[in-house]
């Protein structure tokens, strides 16, 4: 009887993603691309894919506008699968984009610091992340209030959960955490150390969270996010190797990777 009622709740979503795969860029795909001399050709190339309707009227000459076009595609598919699976489903894919509406955040939070133009800092921006409580703050005025995108990230977004736990953890010695406290202390980080932390949390909440699920999907996810948290962790050494190594530095590595994964530090 189970047999019956087997995949009930995300069969529509797997067939829609087992066609959606039939249109991934294979091999020949990319030796075209490769070849490609100029963006009329690369269009030229990209209109024989299932690219073709997303592109259709695309006529500008510059990549990011391209790019922001070809993210799009990819955004709409899983908006699309999301909104036909299961409640379980949708909560996977939805931790998933946690990882792209922190990259928007962090988008956003430099742009802030550095007094970007709101177009540069919405082409950045990843369609996967789209967070509606602050896409209204992408604008030369508003994005300068930094205490209104602090309050906003960490009240009234869905990945504000990582943020309070990343200022309560960073913030444990302060006693007064206000906003203008939280301010000045975000001022102080570079984006970039910001954005490890935060991905730190977000890795070992989502490794967590799989275990709790079934036994194949918790092995298959353990393994992808172990090899995520290793990619993490090599890049963030990396990335430190030019600093001058001492104590202080190696203490503040060590809190931004992940507690898991094939390389432990």
């Amino acid at each position: 009887m189970s047999d019956m009622f087997f995949n009930i709740e995300d069969g529509f979503a797997e067939a829609v993603l087992r066609g959606l795969r039939k249109g991934f860029l294979g091999d020949s795909n990319y030796q075209l691309l490769k070849s490609c001399k100029d963006l009329k050709e690369f269009k030229t190339v990209l209109m024989e894919t299932d690219y073709a309707e997303f592109i259709k009227d695309y006529s500008e000459q510059d990549t990011t506008s391209l790019k922001v076009l070809l993210k799009r595609k990819l955004s709409d598919e899983i908006d699309y699968i999301q909104a036909n699976c299961g409640a379980d489903l949708q909560k996977f894919i939805q931790i998933i984009r946690h990882e792209y509406m922190i990259d928007n955040i962090i988008n956003i939070i430099e742009g802030s610091k550095n007094r970007t133009n709101k177009d540069i800092i919405a082409a950045r921006s990843e369609p996967l992340g789209f967070l509606p409580e602050i896409s209204g703050l992408i604008n030369l005025e508003e994005v300068r209030k930094l205490d209104e995108l602090y309050e906003d990230v960490l009240i009234d977004t869905e990945v504000g959960f990582y943020f309070s736990q990343f200022l309560d953890e960073t913030l444990a010695s302060t006693e007064t955490k206000n906003v203008q406290t939280i301010q000045n202390f975000l001022q102080e980080l570079k984006p970039e150390k910001i954005k490890n932390s935060l991905k730190k949390i977000w890795l070992e909440y989502f490794y967590n969270y799989c275990k709790t699920l079934n036994y194949t999907t918790s092995s298959m996810m353990e393994e992808l996010l172990s090899f995520e948290a290793d990619c993490k962790a090599i890049q963030i050494v990396y990335n430190s190797l030019g600093n001058e190594s001492n104590q202080f530095q190696e203490a503040e590595r060590k809190k931004t990777l992940p507690m898991f994964g094939n390389i432990l530090y």
